[in-house]
């Protein structure tokens, strides 16, 4: 009797499989491209494919869809299915042709992504793939990106500020009046598949911190624990100048100094 049960249950769960799967390639059939990458990693090969339910997309949309798969030997392994609107992060890197890609393990990709967060910019989501036992999971984070980039496989992207949090109008600095903007701090920070941490040379270059301080630790020390930044310009004496809080100093230099 317990041999015909485990036969049963063994029975049953190879039905689920083969019902998901004839379901994931259903769905592929009745969505309409979007994008794609193909990616290559030691022996290992497969394509990401980004689909939509809509045949025809609003400009700026033609990127985005809903559903995620991969392809790989014959099979359509769907990821993520109808929840947000995701597209790759594009660029160079050692294993995929258009999506920006590292691995994570040994047997691990970390794909790089944008969710759409209308009204405000996208946000950064993390593809991971095992491509040895096909294993998956998409991370979502609330870190907004503009610029990114793979160096010695790690990702390295600026992260972006809230628009509607900017600010900007004249100020006196001395006796001459300039033009001040203030916004969040955007630093820029590498992420190695586990980790996220704040690239200090990269956001102190961002900023020509040498045009305003002998070294990257004056720069920090006096940005201190602010999250924004003052810039202030002013043309005519071809000057521009720097305060993270109200309250400190305006440091000024001549825009054409270093």
């Amino acid at each position: 009797m317990g041999t015909l049960k485990n036969k049963l249950i063994v029975f049953l769960f190879f039905t689920l499989i083969c019902f998901s799967a004839r379901a994931d390639e259903f769905l592929f059939d009745k969505t309409y491209s979007r994008d794609n990458s193909f990616c290559s990693v030691n022996s290992s090969r497969f394509e990401i494919k980004i689909k939509g339910h809509s045949r025809y997309t609003q400009t700026g949309d033609a990127e985005y869809g809903e559903n995620i798969f991969i392809l790989s030997g014959g099979n359509k392994l769907l990821i993520q299915k109808n929840i947000g609107r995701y597209r790759l992060i594009k660029g160079e890197n050692a294993y995929c042709s258009k999506a920006l890609s590292i691995t994570s393990g040994p047997h691990e990709l970390a794909i790089f992504l944008k969710k759409d967060n209308r009204p405000l910019g996208n946000t950064l989501s993390i593809l991971y793939y095992n491509f040895q036992t096909q294993d998956h999971e998409i991370v979502d984070t609330s870190h907004l990106l503009s610029d990114a980039l793979i160096h010695q496989n790690r990702l390295q992207f600026k992260l972006k500020s809230d628009s509607c949090q900017t600010t900007s109008g004249p100020v006196m600095i001395g006796e001459d009046q300039y033009f001040y903007t203030q916004k969040d701090f955007e630093p820029w920070v590498v992420f190695d598949g586990k980790k996220f941490k704040m690239n200090k040379q990269a956001t102190y270059q961002s900023y020509k911190g040498s045009l305003f301080f002998k070294s990257e630790n004056e720069f920090f020390k006096a940005r201190g624990r602010s999250n924004y930044i003052f810039t202030a310009i002013n043309h005519r004496l071809n000057k521009e100048c720097i305060r993270f809080t109200h309250e400190s100093e305006w440091i000024c230099a001549n825009r054409n100094s270093k």
